[in-house]
């Protein structure tokens, strides 16, 4: 629906992080409404609270950090209600 004269249009995401890929048991959730850039803002916070991060220890002299999902990885799936920030918990980061 349209926003009414002489007022900001709102938008509304769902940022859902569950354990596992069945969707059942959620880990975080945060609802964000507002502006594009203060949803786009909210979105990239909550993905970056719940990426995990793995460390590897090899014959480096500093250990490794290695990221759930690389840098710069767009994550979402659009559901039938409105937009989704969806993280799984389907396995180890890095692949490992």
């Amino acid at each position: 629906m349209p926003a009414a004269a002489g007022t900001a249009a709102s938008s509304h995401v769902s940022c859902v992080r569950f354990a596992g890929t069945e969707r059942l048991n959620v880990l975080d959730r945060q609802e964000l409404t507002g502006s594009l850039p203060k949803l786009i803002e909210g979105a990239i916070a909550f993905t970056q609270r719940n990426i995990r991060t793995a460390y590897v220890v090899d014959a480096r002299p500093q250990r490794r950090e290695v990221h759930e999902y690389p840098p710069g990885t767009a994550l979402g799936d659009r559901g039938s209600t409105g937009t989704s920030c969806l993280l799984g918990d389907g396995g180890p980061p890095g692949g490992a």
